[in-house]
């Protein structure tokens, strides 16, 4: 099976003026023996999720997964790509939890007017994953922190960010406790894992205040509906 590549083009109002014409591709599957496989917080894989690579333009946040919702998470982030996850791999075995994103066209965040460095130039690249087809409807979530990638200030830009978690493979960190790596070893079964090796796992998140009003009046309409 090819890779599945999911092309969107990431242009905000904010920064329309500027002409640029930046690829960023971003992956969990760097190989087949440097594959991780994402999974949900019971160790199933999460084949099917949304995707946003971007930035925290502020000062970096910090989160307790206990008590974080994914407005938290995304307040103050401003979104490079998005996409969703699909299963990808070689030959006739599917590597179940891996994604593929590609995108190409307008960067809202290159600095080609200003003559000091724009406020974004040198930030962390970041991806979150939810568990859901929108992040606002996901219940679980990874962030993961592109240690040694940053957003440049030149065109043209070419950048490829490779989830990887390992020794000399390092390219980045599972941010704030959001998300886990290694909770979870899979079986590098042909069918099954194929050959990855190890997971991130994403984590529940709290529910938004709407969500839990909703379900809390839910839960009134039948509690009155067994007393009648």
């Amino acid at each position: 099976m090819k890779t599945r590549l999911i092309a969107i083009s990431a242009s905000l109002c904010a920064f329309s003026n500027l002409a640029s014409a930046a690829s960023y591709t971003v992956t969990n599957n760097s190989g087949p023996l440097n594959t991780m496989s994402i999974v949900n917080s019971s160790g199933s894989f999460l084949n099917t999720g949304a995707v946003v690579i971007g930035s925290y333009l502020g000062t970096l946040p910090t989160f307790n997964p206990a008590e974080t919702t994914m407005s938290q998470i995304l307040s103050g982030f401003t979104v490079l790509t998005s996409g969703l996850m699909g299963t990808s791999g070689t030959g006739t075995a599917t590597i179940n939890g891996v994604f593929s994103l590609q995108t190409s066209g307008t960067d809202p965040l290159d600095d080609l007017t200003s003559p000091t460095a724009a406020p974004w130039v040198g930030k962390n690249l970041f991806a979150i994953i939810g568990n859901n087809t929108t992040l606002a409807n996901s219940t679980e979530a990874l962030i993961f922190r592109f240690s040694n990638t940053t957003i440049p200030n030149t065109e043209p830009t070419t950048v490829t960010l490779n989830m990887r978690a390992g020794a000399a493979l390092a390219n980045g960190v599972v941010y704030s406790g959001v998300g886990g790596f290694n909770n979870f070893q899979l079986d590098p079964t042909p069918g099954a894992a194929s050959t990855a090796q190890s997971a991130f796992n994403t984590v529940a998140l709290v529910p938004e205040p709407s969500a839990a009003l909703l379900g809390a009046i839910g839960a009134l309409g039948l509690l009155r509906r067994r007393r009648a």
